[in-house]
């Protein structure tokens, strides 16, 4: 029954992707456009804060940030859910520098790999500062942004705490191998390039629906909720205040297909 199912997705999947390839065939436009718009946002919007927040996190790893978290917040992250220092550490830091770089944190310190799948499910964030721009642009009101950014920390807390058999808690302090600068730098373009790659993807898939599909307002809005947290925030601010709160909140708590898969793209199953 399971691999009946299993079978049955997977086709779904495959006719999905015809389409979506038939559809670029006929119309290359959209891919042009959407490989212009991707360009554009990536370079101008998203690089300039991703490469140094990535750059900057896998360094303040290498130079042992944990020394300076107070003990008492060690002790209680190992207590509650199972967390070493580096755990502690990179769930701490994906609060401050969002994600995808969280995943890179991740795949380059933490050797595990269903460990490094749990800690993406429970350190996913959109980027503090663009939550921030997001509830500005909706809401008119910061207070909101520092709210959800509260919420979305309780929230994965919890889940931390419902995956804490999955941590080892390695009771040696230094559990990785250090990365010199040269690595770092490395990682973080190769890393940028992976991102650019699914943004695009995405971009074509919106494209697609937008030229292609007529769906009533209220259903794009979930459509796009799903897909991409930008042009989900930014389709939200035409819209009432009561459908702002709801799938604003919804957008920025499940980040979007397109951080996910950026996440899970970057890590990888081989030991560190």
């Amino acid at each position: 029954m399971k691999n009946k199912k299993m079978i049955n997705k997977n086709n779904l999947i495959i006719y999905m992707l015809i389409v979506i390839e038939l559809i670029i065939l006929f119309n290359s436009s959209i891919v042009t456009n959407s490989i212009k718009t991707s360009l554009y946002t990536f370079i101008n919007n998203i690089l300039p804060s991703l490469l140094p927040t990535m750059i900057i996190g896998n360094i303040l790893i290498n130079y042992n940030i944990e020394t300076i978290i107070p003990k008492f917040i060690l002790n209680l992250f190992r207590k509650l859910f199972n967390f070493d220092n580096i755990n502690t550490s990179i769930f701490i830091l994906s609060i401050l520098l969002g994600s995808p770089t969280n995943a890179l944190l991740i795949n380059n310190y933490i050797k595990d790999y269903k460990e490094k799948k749990c800690m993406i499910m429970c350190t996913t964030y959109v980027n503090p500062l663009f939550n921030i721009f997001a509830c500005d642009l909706l809401y008119n009101s910061i207070k909101i942004a520092f709210l959800f950014i509260l919420i979305f920390i309780i929230k994965n807390m919890l889940i931390a705490f419902l995956l804490r058999k999955n941590f080892n808690n390695y009771k040696n302090k230094f559990r990785y191998k250090k990365i010199e600068i040269k690595e770092i730098i490395l990682s973080s373009a190769k890393s940028s390039i992976i991102i650019l790659s699914i943004v695009t993807f995405i971009n074509i898939i919106i494209n697609i629906i937008n030229s292609y599909i007529y769906i009533n307002p209220l259903f794009k809005t979930i459509i796009l909720t799903l897909l991409e947290v930008t042009s989900s925030i930014v389709n939200l601010s035409s819209m009432s205040l009561k459908y702002k709160y709801i799938f604003g909140f919804l957008s920025l708590s499940f980040c979007g297909l397109s951080i996910i898969l950026q996440c899970f793209s970057l890590i990888n199953n081989k030991k560190n």
